[in-house]
């Protein structure tokens, strides 16, 4: 917790930089109750600057420099996200989402850029290749940490959520998917009875 004399400077700098830079909410749309419920958790801390929350915020990939040379993959930070312990039994989940762009064909301009953000599409690939045999250049890696009460649909469901608000009269279509095996969260392995203590 802060100092009571910095506490105002602190909430004002703080609904700054998430004006800026607002935080990912995986609570948005059709989600599981206990993942609204810990979003919203996350939110009211986030708001706090509490540090469990700032981690999670930060090891939340954010929009990159050098999106127009073909940096689009943004893989977040792993390992901050799984280590995160929370108030209410939040523990943090790392999941790895896949995005791809669909553009209006009549918006030459999205087409230009579109072709600047993949490498003048060097090589093509569709968000449904199976990744370990044709490589999925096309596709934009986008990691979120969140809740780990929060299911994979429910990170799904909540990423095209927020992207339909952003792209919607834009002519840009955003295709989101999230597997069950791209979420991950810390495992807590018991010590096998053959462990020999030295000490």
């Amino acid at each position: 917790m802060y100092s009571d004399d910095y506490s105002e400077e602190i909430d004002r700098e703080a609904r700054r930089l998430l004006q800026v830079l607002p935080a990912f909410d995986p609570g948005v749309g059709r989600v599981s109750p206990e993942c609204k419920r810990h979003t919203e958790i996350f939110h009211r801390e986030l708001a706090k600057f509490t540090l469990w929350a700032l981690k999670m915020y930060d090891a939340t990939a954010k929009i990159p420099s050098g999106l127009l040379n073909g940096n689009v993959n943004q893989f977040g930070d792993f390992d901050e996200c799984i280590e995160i312990e929370g108030s209410d039994g939040i523990q943090g989940q790392y999941c790895l989402a896949y995005l791809q762009l669909s553009i209006d064909k009549s918006r030459l301009d999205l087409n230009h850029l579109h072709r600047l953000i993949h490498s003048h599409y060097a090589f093509r690939s569709n968000i449904t290749d199976p990744g370990h045999r044709v490589p999925r250049f096309n596709i934009v890696n986008w990691a979120v940490c969140t809740p780990a009460s929060c299911s994979f649909k429910d990170v799904e469901m909540s990423i095209h959520e927020m992207l339909t608000r952003y792209t919607s009269q834009t002519g840009l279509k955003v295709t989101v998917k999230v597997n069950k095996d791209m979420c991950q969260i810390k495992r807590k392995e018991p010590v096998p009875n053959e462990t020999i203590f030295v000490r």
